[in-house]
């Protein structure tokens, strides 16, 4: 688990979050993209722009 606080928190949001529901993955190319919805969400929740955080978080 990670020890830096911001990723610590970005992975425990990526582990709410629903595959096809919150995001994509693109299995071809390797990527995951938060959904319009879900990219809002995040951001809110954040109250800042981590979603380099949370698409890391997910990939994990």
């Amino acid at each position: 688990m990670p020890s830096n606080p911001l990723t610590l928190q970005a992975h425990k949001i990526a582990d709410a979050l629903s595959r096809d529901v919150h995001y994509t993955v693109d299995e071809k190319q390797k990527a995951v993209l938060l959904t319009e919805d879900s990219y809002e969400a995040v951001e809110d929740v954040l109250q800042t722009k981590w979603t380099s955080y949370i698409i890391k978080a997910l990939k994990v």
